[in-house]
């Protein structure tokens, strides 16, 4: 069986994980949006990234 502070310090690298996974979507979303304000994309694709995100921000 594992200690609390075994336990603590799993939970600490899960949320790195997640943390850094979740700064990936994140950027992903940032420049989708810096090309829409560019005109190099349009509000529906924008859109797609945005729904993209929230469904892998749910997976994760």
């Amino acid at each position: 069986m594992s200690t609390k502070a075994e336990r603590q310090a799993a939970r600490g690298v899960v949320a790195a994980y997640h943390e850094a996974q979740l700064g990936v979507l994140i950027e992903h979303v940032g420049r989708a949006v810096d090309r829409f304000r560019t005109g190099e994309r349009d509000a529906f694709e924008v859109d797609a990234v945005i729904h993209q995100f929230h469904r892998a921000a749910r997976q994760l």
